[in-house]
């Protein structure tokens, strides 16, 4: 027997603006791929308003129902209006719809911030309902929903889809408060955080083979960018010219042909790093022609992209685009003709390599590795709001070990009284100062 999916997406426009049909599209290639597809009849419904909501619920007679969208905490999902501005819908009046359908929908699921509050009262009435208990990365929300369905196209159940989707989360590095839950009409409640453990079995379950006790999660992002930053500052030589300095880093490590810094707005190349064995029928000013004319969707995109070049040029090469996210900066770093070692980190290496690269100097000039080590470190603060243990550990070392090298000057406050023209000492201020520079300590603070 079939099963339908229905999914309702809503993005108002005075709301932030979510990638709504990326979701959709990477839904509908999992099930396009699954095992059962035959099974799953997949059908959506676009700027959904209240009155949209009930009538395909009605039509459709959906099994799976999957919302997309904003969620505002009691106050309800958000829909929107005949305008297209905010609309929502309160958490009561979900609820009472899906009480009129509590015969045919098996499954909901709430891809929302702050869902949690409508997979309380909708529960009472669905057997599984999932919601996300705080704000969620779109990112992270695609992760789930497409593990999801991977898992319910190859025929399992509803409670492993979830964990299995959790389980991708996890793999892309969200953090364990940021894992949905999952509640039934039972009113039992299943949340990630709590079921890990579950994942190994029991000693009763495998008393007949070799249990190895010393299990290890999988490396998680934080892992990953550890490494890279300590392998990537053992690389950097300190003599070469600054425009380089960084180039030759990336392109070391990844044992590249080309790397360079593409301002695709002033098509120009900001810096550069050759190989001494690039073919000479290769140069960074023909790459950028040839992405100009072919690529230029892909340059201008906040993702990162890989793309074959196998026209133009003698030899087939895979080039990699990593999109700088600095403020108005219109640039990539392109990396061509590389080794596998980037296909582990290239989620991560543009977000890390942006924080040393400004939109107006470039690669800023870097004194010392620590400087180096402050503004990647800076830049996976920013995009993840957290870091390694480790990483915080070493940075808490540097601070301490700052703070007492650091020089403090007291300057006169000076107070002029115009009317008897005196000058007087009305108090003092003290100065941190960096003992190398002389000047403020910015990196400590």
């Amino acid at each position: 027997m079939q099963k339908t999916i229905l999914i309702l997406a809503a993005n108002p426009r005075n709301t932030t603006q979510l990638r709504l049909a990326e979701e959709v599209r990477d839904i509908e290639e999992a099930l396009r791929r699954a095992e059962n597809r035959s099974q799953f009849v997949l059908q959506t419904r676009w700027a959904v308003r209240p009155r949209d909501l009930v009538r395909a619920m009605t039509e459709l007679k959906p099994n799976i129902v999957h919302f997309c969208g904003h969620g505002n905490r009691e106050e309800g999902i958000a829909l929107e209006d005949n305008q297209g501005n905010l609309q929502l819908v309160n958490t009561d009046a979900l609820a009472n719809l899906f009480k009129s359908f509590t015969s045919q929908v098996e499954c909901v699921l709430l891809n929302a911030c702050y869902s949690k509050f409508q997979v309380e009262a909708i529960s009472q009435y669905i057997d599984h309902v999932i919601g996300m208990e705080q704000e969620i990365k779109d990112r992270d929300a695609i992760e789930f929903a497409v593990s999801f369905y991977d898992a319910l196209g190859s025929g399992e159940t509803y409670e492993f889809a979830y964990k299995l989707g959790c389980v991708a989360m996890q793999l892309v590095g969200s953090p364990e408060n940021l894992m949905p839950s999952l509640k039934s009409k039972n009113n039992s409640f299943v949340s990630f955080h709590n079921e890990k453990e579950d994942i190994l079995p029991s000693i009763e379950q495998v008393s007949s083979r070799e249990v190895d006790m010393s299990f290890k999660p999988l490396p998680s992002i934080l892992d990953k960018y550890d490494r890279f930053i300590e392998d990537f500052i053992e690389l950097i030589d300190f003599t070469s010219p600054s425009c380089e300095l960084i180039t030759n880093a990336i392109r070391n490590l990844f044992n590249a042909k080309l790397v360079y810094v593409y301002k695709y707005d002033q098509d120009i190349v900001f810096c550069e790093s050759q190989s001494t064995d690039l073919p000479v029928e290769i140069s960074s000013s023909r790459l950028n022609s040839l992405l100009r004319g072919r690529y230029f969707k892909v340059l201008r995109s906040d993702l990162t992209h890989r793309i074959s070049i196998d026209q133009d040029f003698v030899l087939r090469e895979e080039c990699c685009l990593l999109t700088i996210p600095s403020q108005g900066s219109n640039s990539v770093i392109v990396i061509f003709g590389y080794s596998s070692k980037l296909d582990c980190l290239e989620d991560i290496i543009g977000i890390i390599l942006g924080g040393l690269y400004d939109s107006e100097q470039g690669f800023a000039p870097l004194r010392t590795r620590e400087d180096v080590k402050y503004k990647m470190y800076d830049s996976i603060k920013r995009q993840y709001h957290y870091v390694s243990d480790r990483a915080y550990e070493e940075r808490f070392k540097i601070f301490r070990q700052s703070l007492m090298n650091i020089q403090v000057f007291f300057e006169p406050i000076i107070f002029f009284d115009r009317h008897e023209e005196n000058i007087t000492i009305a108090g003092w201020e003290a100065l941190a100062r960096d003992p190398q520079t002389g000047r403020a300590p910015a990196l400590l603070f």
